[in-house]
């Protein structure tokens, strides 16, 4: 009975350590380390590593995080907390092939306190995930 217990528990360490132990990182986090590249850690460089190859050319193009804060998103901020507010998929649905991600911003214009939703969809290919759409606030209106 041991030695049937025994290779059991043999077998067993041996077939765990024969997959790969492969990390992906979660969509909203990918996300997050985006708008924090650009907000916060004045890295452009790195924000480029995490969206697709037509947005990463816009980013290239205006080089700076504050111009791409102000040309591309709009919305140039100092000070900046940022939060996921939203993750379209639960534990589940970790493996659809896209997801939208929510992104509070909150930050001053000047003096004024400007707080922001913005919304990004990611898809997964080869096991990471990037960014391929940067959308507007959902919430904005015109009065």
């Amino acid at each position: 009975m041991k030695r049937l217990a025994f290779i059991a528990l043999f077998s067993l360490s041996f077939l765990t350590g024969c997959f790969e132990n492969e990390e992906v990182v979660a969509p909203e986090q990918v996300a997050l380390t985006f708008f924090e590249a650009i907000y916060i850690n004045n890295a452009p460089d790195l924000a480029r590593t995490l969206v697709s190859e037509e947005i990463g050319d816009v980013l290239q193009h205006y080089r700076v995080a504050s111009q791409i804060q102000r040309n591309v998103f709009g919305l140039p901020l100092s000070n900046v907390r940022i939060g996921i507010a939203d993750v379209d998929a639960d534990f589940f649905r970790r493996k659809n092939a896209a997801i939208n991600v929510l992104i509070q911003l909150e930050g001053y214009q000047g003096e004024r306190l400007i707080r922001e939703d913005r919304r990004v969809k990611l898809v997964n290919r080869n096991n990471e995930w990037i960014i391929i759409k940067l959308y507007d606030d959902p919430f904005t209106t015109n009065g």
